[in-house]
């Protein structure tokens, strides 16, 4: 806000100017490996291991490693 006025701006830009020329079994591979990393660490204490979703692909593949993690559901 500006001497009283809503001032409307851009604060960010996406920058597609880079792009990767992988192919799609590398990308998926890589991605893969991030998404595991990136994996809720579940607890030892039963019924510990929480999860928030967003309904997206990312938060679901990562409940979907951290279900594989588990020794139960």
């Amino acid at each position: 806000m500006r001497d009283g006025r809503v001032e409307v701006q851009r604060y960010w830009r996406l920058d597609y100017s880079e792009k990767l020329d992988l192919p799609e079994r590398i990308c998926a591979k890589e991605m893969l490996g991030r998404l595991a990393g990136s994996r809720a660490h579940p607890s030892r204490e039963r019924g510990a291991a929480r999860a928030f979703l967003s309904g997206g692909v990312d938060s679901s593949a990562v409940v979907a490693l951290a279900a594989e993690a588990m020794s139960e559901p």
